[in-house]
């Protein structure tokens, strides 16, 4: 039975396909967006050789699971970014309905979530449509089921099963460090006024679990893998700054607070709606305390929010996946004492969902996206290939985009070595082993390099040559 819902679930993903395509060509068309290219790229230097990802900086959030996971899996298949990323995508869909599953849903009500995550992405591919891709954080949703599934609140709670959600937090810590703000504290908090778990099991899973990630640490060392770890992060400073407001002006700080999701697409709707769902839960909540799960995420967007202020990151659409998520579970776990009403309701949205998709339901204008950034994917590696092969391809010099973006859609050996605007080498998610080969990191080293358009300079130096290649500028620097 597993396999036959699998199935019908991937013949569903498959079939409402314009739906990823709204976000893969905006991605990847009309922006050059190499961070959800890290894992491909990841994973295609450990198939040529084991021993090339030592020179690996990897961001914050390492993504060992399960993003590098499944992107390794999904290469043995196939070569092709387009069907790999989009067998990624179909995982992050199955992972919504996976975890609302963990939360007690039925399985309509987490295809009604899944389904209007893609819509949303599909409508908004530049901030909700982030969720599809790898190492945008969308996984988290998996890890959080897991540690559900691994709880079981109907349950007591043994140190086995302790010693094993130990393990999963750290490597969900180690995976996605979002996963401490989202759902670690909350989930935690839960378990220790649950009736059924006790204090000391979630303390050895805690223990347990920070012991594990060490481990894991020390073992990515041995192999040389490096990463933006997290005491390079101002965070004490932050959080003093963060107090030293609040204790002056608490109004002002938490009126900030709740601005920082203003520009969010469609947060005129859903913040009323989180709201008013939110304090409904609260107060059916108190009077069962093992229910008290359904604000795992609530709590987890309200944590984002300040986190995302105490740290002074973008508000992104990429922190506050559990804002639309907690609408839909809230609102289904208002329904549950009807439950021939909530079925009712749920096939509605269901059929609703897909009719309106981009399927059945075609907007011009993101048919015109799509073709737009279709166009501008295969005329920028056509064009760079084409004048690079005339100037003799040799490593030249970028800003950080196009470095990885060239180097994913080119099966040509075009190399490039990222820098700041200001010249500053940038080796940000990026091998130092594709570098080496140069023998200087300096820009003024290479003969040709990209630049945006308009410019016409590139770290200081006039080109020679300069072909447009849609938004990129090639620059031929010096013969």
């Amino acid at each position: 039975m597993l396999l036959l819902r699998l199935l019908f679930l991937a013949l569903l993903f498959w079939f409402l396909q314009p739906s990823f395509d709204a976000i893969y060509y905006y991605h990847f068309g009309e922006v050059t967006n190499s961070d959800a290219l890290y894992p491909y790229l990841f994973v295609k230097d450990f198939n040529l050789s084991h021993t090339l990802v030592n020179g690996w900086v990897t961001p914050p959030s390492h993504c060992l699971f399960p993003d590098l996971i499944v992107i390794y899996i999904l290469s043995k298949f196939t070569s092709n970014i387009y069907l790999i990323h989009f067998g990624f995508a179909f995982f992050c869909f199955f992972s919504v309905i996976f975890l609302l599953r963990a939360l007690g849903h039925s399985r309509s009500v987490g295809l009604v979530a899944a389904l209007l995550f893609l819509r949303i992405g599909e409508m908004f591919p530049q901030s909700w449509g982030q969720f599809f891709l790898p190492s945008f954080h969308g996984t988290e949703f998996l890890l959080l089921g897991v540690s559900l599934n691994i709880l079981k609140f109907k349950e007591t709670l043994s140190y086995r099963r302790s010693l094993l959600l130990g393990f999963v937090f750290a490597l969900s810590v180690y995976s996605e460090l979002w996963f401490l703000v989202h759902s670690f504290l909350p989930l935690t908090l839960v378990c220790l006024v649950s009736e059924r778990i006790r204090p000391n099991k979630i303390l050895t899973a805690v223990a347990s679990g920070a012991s594990f990630y060490y481990i894991f640490l020390y073992f990515q060392r041995q192999t040389g893998i490096g990463s933006y770890l997290p005491k390079q992060f101002p965070l004490k400073e932050s959080l003093k700054d963060a107090y030293t407001s609040l204790s002056q002006n608490p109004g002002d700080f938490f009126g900030q607070l709740f601005s920082l999701s203003k520009n969010l697409p469609g947060n005129d709707f859903l913040l009323p709606l989180f709201a008013i769902l939110f304090f409904l839960t609260i107060f059916q909540s108190l009077k069962y305390r093992n229910q008290l799960k359904f604000l795992i995420l609530p709590f987890g967007f309200l944590l984002s929010l300040i986190f995302v202020m105490i740290s002074k990151i973008e508000p992104n659409a990429r922190y506050f996946y559990f804002l639309p998520l907690s609408c839909v579970s809230l609102f289904f776990f208002q329904l549950q004492a009807k439950p021939k009403m909530m079925k009712l309701i749920s096939y509605i949205f269901l059929i609703g969902l897909i009719f309106v998709s981009h399927r059945y339901w075609t907007s011009e204008s993101i048919q015109a996206k799509i073709n737009s950034g279709k166009n501008l994917q295969e005329q920028r590696i056509s064009c760079a290939i084409e004048t690079l092969s005339q100037w003799g391809i040799s490593p030249g010099a970028a800003t950080y985009w196009p470095t990885k973006y060239l180097r994913a859609f080119s099966d040509a050996k075009l190399q490039l070595v990222p820098f700041t605007p200001e010249g500053i080498y940038y080796p940000w998610v990026h091998n130092l082993n594709w570098d080496k080969s140069h023998p200087s990191l300096l820009p003024n080293a290479f003969k040709w390099g990209i630049a945006v358009p308009g410019q016409n300079q590139l770290f200081g130096r006039t080109g020679i040559e300069n072909i447009v290649c849609s938004d990129w500028l090639l620059m031929r620097i010096s013969k």
